[in-house]
């Protein structure tokens, strides 16, 4: 009787404790800009946008500064569920070769051009170049148009680029790029470039204004062109099996949050080149490139690239096809006006 009577008082206790709350989903962010750049900028609002939509379901957290990796190691870990979303840029020439347009030289010519450009091909090109290789692109955001610092002499002619020893990135695209100006390419991660300027290993580099001046490369530098010679996308990316699982609120908002910073990244770049324009002059000689002096050297990046892989014509022709009706010089300086 008593041992009745000792069970039901338990199984009393037991209804009245409060129910066990889930543990909340923890949504990690990695990417490896420093605290400032537009990478930092942008994951951060991004996470503020969207923990404010997901409410107690699900909490965005960011690790910038390659905490978590570099950007090779980060689509990796995609793989792994160590890092549930990353923001690669240029590696993404490793995941498909169509995003080697991104590559070529002088391609992109402004912002509005790249409004064009994302809307006629990132859900039905990019999109479908991710899922190829097991990866769910959420968005198409900005890493910049892309200028080069030196401690040798300004830039203007493509034979001033001759002989100089400069960091690039691990994208065999931008490395063919500068070996066809006579540049000997060094592909570095960003993390090591100060120091390898510092020391003089490495003549100079190129990076968007952003993130040259939130990386200080400009005190060990002399020389600033603006050349905005490439403009690379960064794409926020998941990995497409792993992110089908999430629950469908879940996926449903770190989608559209990510799409409708879109634009608003657009501006924070325009934003943030004028701003660390701004804080650099003074520390460097800044100078503008003759982009038609580029022109010539640079058809044979194209020739090469469209030969070597043919899938990606119709991507190149569209981008193209979508180039604003101005001549180059007035396309690209308008952006830092």
């Amino acid at each position: 009787m008593l041992r009745k009577y000792l069970l039901a008082v338990c199984a009393i206790g037991l209804l009245s404790l409060p129910p066990v709350e889930a543990a909340q989903l923890q949504i990690v962010l990695g990417h490896i800009g420093e605290p400032g750049s537009l990478w930092d900028i942008s994951a951060t609002e991004f996470a503020v946008r969207a923990n404010a939509a997901l409410g107690d379901e699900a909490k965005v957290t960011v690790y910038g500064a390659s905490q978590l990796g570099d950007d090779m190691k980060l689509l990796e870990k995609l793989k792994t569920g160590e890092v549930t979303l990353s923001l690669p840029s240029t590696v993404m020439t490793t995941v498909h070769p169509c995003f080697g347009v991104f590559e070529m030289p002088f391609l992109i010519r402004n912002r509005d051009h790249v409004r064009a450009v994302r809307h006629a091909l990132f859900k039905d090109a990019f999109r479908d170049f991710g899922k190829e290789r097991g990866l769910f692109l959420l968005g198409m955001w900005e890493n910049g148009f892309r200028q080069i610092t030196n401690n040798e002499r300004p830039i203007v002619q493509p034979g001033d680029l001759a002989g100089l020893r400069l960091r690039t990135p691990k994208g065999t695209w931008r490395i063919k790029m500068f070996n066809a100006y006579g540049v000997s390419a060094y592909p570095t991660g960003l993390e090591v470039v100060y120091g390898r300027l510092e020391d003089r290993t490495f003549d100079g580099q190129e990076n968007p204004l952003g993130v040259i001046q939130t990386f200080k490369f400009y005190q060990v530098q002399k020389y600033l062109t603006i050349s905005n010679h490439v403009y690379t996308p960064m794409f926020l990316v998941a990995d497409n099996d792993k992110f089908s699982k999430l629950s469908e609120r879940v996926r449903f908002i770190l989608e559209k949050t990510a799409l409708d910073l879109q634009d608003w990244i657009l501006d924070k770049g325009r934003e943030l080149d004028r701003q660390s324009l701004n804080r650099m002059e003074g520390h460097v000689a800044v100078n503008e490139i003759d982009p038609l002096a580029f022109i010539l050297p640079s058809l044979k990046i194209y020739r090469e690239f469209t030969e070597g892989a043919p899938q990606c014509k119709a991507i190149f022709k569209t981008i193209f096809s979508l180039t604003p009706r101005c001549d180059s010089l007035t396309c690209t300086s308008l952006e830092l006006r």
